[in-house]
């Protein structure tokens, strides 16, 4: 075998080897791979268990369990105080209903029109039988002004009252009337109005409500005041 033929066997056994090195390496990424999700399948099986067990079992864990769910109940309440002060720092809440951060202050959320703090107890819309939270003015979803469980009830028809005529009496005398005297000439000359100046109005990002007139953001699906769809 000459000097070329050599030097071309060796060329083909190095391609071999690497294509052969290759391959294994990408078998053992894919193995790799196949590993991690039954691993992160494990611990998600884990991890409801453990809920699972805190729900049925709560406030009567085993001694040795008890440490670990009182570690998990410390941990969720800084995580959820966490929360909040993040949210305070952003100026925002978040909507109990679609779970959207809506800027402070807001009665109604941006994004599903329900309110954002409120009672949880509902009541039934008369118009389209929608379950509103109780004290709204109108309906989330088809807008009907509800009726104010606040307001007085109207009062009972007291029975009629008799109220006597009165007796006529005679007319005192006329008093005299006094002489006109000549008016003043007034000046009715109206003065030419001034032009103004003509200001361009400035490009802002709110509109007004329809329903209630008030400004709100021009991207809001409902007014954050009185809950119409906008």
């Amino acid at each position: 075998m000459g000097f070329l033929d050599q030097v071309t066997a060796k060329g083909a056994g190095a391609w071999q080897d690497l294509t052969n090195k290759t391959k294994n390496m990408g078998e053992i990424a894919k193995v790799n791979a196949e590993i991690g999700d039954e691993e992160r399948k494990i611990n998600s099986y884990y991890t409801q268990l453990g809920q699972l067990y805190i729900k049925i079992y709560e406030g009567n864990y085993d001694d040795q369990l008890s440490e670990i769910v009182k570690a998990i109940n410390d941990t969720n309440a800084n995580l959820e105080n966490l929360k909040k002060q993040l949210n305070a720092l952003k100026g925002v809440t978040v909507c109990p209903h679609c779970h959207a951060e809506v800027p402070s202050g807001n009665a109604f959320c941006v994004m599903c029109g329900k309110p954002v703090n409120g009672p949880d107890e509902h009541i039934n819309c008369p118009s389209c039988g929608a379950a509103v939270v109780k004290g709204n003015k109108f309906c989330t979803l088809c807008g009907y002004r509800l009726p104010d469980a606040s307001a007085p009830a109207p009062a009972e028809a007291s029975a009629p009252v008799f109220i006597p005529t009165p007796v006529p009496m005679s007319a005192p005398a006329p008093a005299p009337i006094p002489a006109p005297v000549n008016p003043q000439p007034v000046d009715t000359a109206v003065p030419s109005p001034e032009s103004a100046p003509v200001v361009s109005a400035p490009v802002t990002n709110t509109r007004y409500c329809p329903a209630c007139g008030k400004s709100i953001d021009a991207g809001s699906a409902f007014c954050v005041y009185c809950g119409a769809k906008q």
